[in-house]
């Protein structure tokens, strides 16, 4: 007999150490987070007018003109001539997205872009664009910029039509 009160006086030592241990554990709890997303129009670029360098006569010597942002055309070295009845123009694009986002704009490297004719291939270098490297979308979600850069004619350059294409790249911030 002592030896069952023994028995049951563990056993029931043994119990209440396990219920003790069980209630000094910390129950785990839930807590609700809280996912969104922002779906925005995507950033579109479209040319509206042509970068023209105009008219030009080459000279004898390898000539630079170029198309500033504000649509002035100058020579800016060599002898090439201007033809004021051809006077170019500065090229520019219509950008389109999230209203009041801003975005990048990327230009053309010099050594990319060349003017392709019957004569040999003129340069085109020294892009510009009259935002510079950063754009922001108006409460209507557009903005238009311009664009303008330096053709390099060489010396005696062959009459002709010459044309060429080049990549103006806007990506959001």
């Amino acid at each position: 007999m002592k030896k069952l009160v023994f028995l049951f006086t563990s056993l029931f030592v043994f119990v209440v150490a396990l219920q003790n241990v069980n209630a000094q554990k910390p129950k785990a709890v839930d807590g609700d987070g809280t996912a969104t997303a922002k779906i925005i129009t995507p950033i579109a670029i479209e040319e509206g007018n042509s970068l023209s360098f105009g008219s030009i006569a080459s000279g004898t010597e390898e000539s630079t003109v170029k198309i500033s942002t504000e649509g002035n055309r100058t020579l800016e070295s060599g002898d090439a001539t201007l033809y004021t009845s051809d006077a170019g123009q500065t090229g520019t694009f219509d950008v389109t997205g999230a209203a009041d986002h801003t975005y990048s704009i990327t230009l053309p490297a010099n050594g990319v872009v060349s003017l392709a004719g019957d004569g040999s291939p003129m340069a085109v270098k020294d892009f510009d664009c009259d935002l510079g490297e950063t754009g922001l979308l108006g409460s209507d979600g557009k903005q238009t910029l311009t664009v303008g850069a330096t053709l390099v004619v060489g010396d005696s350059q062959v009459s002709g039509e010459y044309s060429g294409t080049y990549v103006v790249t806007v990506n959001y911030n």
